[in-house]
């Protein structure tokens, strides 16, 4: 409380839970050890608490990773006067997450014996396939987060298209800006 930062609060914040997590997991594999019941499952209780401990490890990174997203945010809107769009950071935390996740899920396929060069290789055949069938949309995204990022132009300017269209920009999203027209008509 007594630092300068709010960046060791939201850290703090973020080992809170997982460390009682951690120090159960490691009580719990310390435990199973000792039981000699388990002895000729000793192979099977190890690949579990790997397992479980490639589940931790990932849990306690994205805690780390949105706690800075979140300080990052207020540290930007309290010192640096700029408005963050909540919705950028939201996908972006949520984009990281999704990726972490299917990393960890292919990590622990491999710890359990299974392979998994096949399984990433029709996943990188998988993505090129839809990056081709979503072409037009992955450009408007892409689009759209650059306009985010750089910011050439916000809400209440007034843009002319190259179609013809000219009006007062109303919403910046993902996939699609808004324009008011004059005649109050919607593009």
């Amino acid at each position: 409380k007594d630092t300068e930062t709010l960046l060791d609060d939201y850290l703090l914040d973020a080992f809170s839970v997982p460390l009682y997590l951690g120090i159960f997991l490691v009580a719990m594999y310390i435990a199973s050890r000792q039981l000699t019941a388990l002895e000729p499952f000793g192979n099977d209780v190890k690949k579990f608490f790997v397992v479980l401990g490639t589940i931790w490890a990932v849990f306690l990174a994205l805690r780390i990773f949105k706690k800075l997203l979140a300080w990052y945010q207020e540290y930007l809107m309290r010192f640096q006067k700029e408005k963050v769009e909540s919705h950028l950071v939201k996908t972006l935390g949520q984009v990281v997450s999704v990726v972490v996740w299917g990393i960890a899920f292919v990590l622990i396929l491999d710890q359990m014996g299974y392979n998994v060069s096949a399984l990433i290789a029709s996943m990188g055949i998988g993505g090129v396939a839809v990056a081709l069938a979503a072409k037009d949309t992955l450009s408007n995204f892409f689009a759209g987060f650059y306009i985010m990022l750089d910011k050439p132009l916000r809400v209440g300017d007034y843009v002319k298209l190259s179609s013809g269209e000219e009006g007062f920009v109303e919403e910046i999203g993902w996939r699609t800006t808004k324009i008011r027209q004059w005649a109050n008509n919607l593009i």
